[in-house]
């Protein structure tokens, strides 16, 4: 483990992590999802083994906007998501932070 940077090891999933949750402590994976609002379709993810949600979302809502080729895009994110230095590089990318 030391070799190879790691602080955790699964013998099931060399990829997941333990994270906290409702109940305690879980083995597994982040997921930030993008759903259009008026469809409610998953448009955008990001799988990752990261146990904090600070500024993943930033990385799923750029490529939405860009894959959906819109000038500007609102999101709504919880305070898990909340990353201060992002909120002037997204509005200045057309990107509208709401926090919930």
């Amino acid at each position: 483990m030391e070799e190879a940077g790691e602080k955790q090891i699964s013998l099931t999933d060399p990829d997941v992590r333990l994270m906290k949750s409702n109940e305690g402590f879980s083995v597994g994976y982040n997921a930030q999802t993008a759903v259009d609002p008026d469809s409610h379709m998953i448009v955008g993810f990001l799988i990752s083994n990261n146990s904090t949600d600070h500024g993943q979302i930033t990385s799923v809502v750029t490529k939405v906007k860009n894959d959906y080729d819109v000038e500007i895009l609102e999101t709504a994110a919880d305070k898990e998501d909340e990353c201060p230095g992002n909120h002037a590089e997204n509005f200045t990318s057309g990107i509208v932070s709401n926090m919930i």
